[in-house]
């Protein structure tokens, strides 16, 4: 006979296997990723502003890439006067 599965037993196992594809984000690009959530900026309208592509501009806030100028830019970005 097959036992029922417990879900809290298949979370932990799916954390265990996740574990190592998970990556924490520094600080820095976390709080970029807040900035521009709280100033109400879509991506691509920010990648327009910072003379990027938007797939640059998500490498960027995923962690893949670095770019201080961007961080730096977004930092300075004021409240998006538009906000869909």
């Amino acid at each position: 006979m097959c036992a029922a599965l417990n879900p809290l037993d298949l979370e932990s196992a799916f954390r265990r296997i996740m574990a190592p594809h998970a990556t924490k984000r520094p600080p820095a690009v976390q709080a970029a990723r807040n900035a521009l959530r709280d100033k109400g900026w879509k991506h691509a309208d920010v990648a327009r502003r910072l003379g990027v592509t938007p797939v640059h501009l998500s490498f960027v806030l995923t962690g893949r890439r670095q770019s201080r100028r961007i961080l730096d830019a977004i930092a300075e970005l004021p409240n998006n006067p538009d906000p869909a």
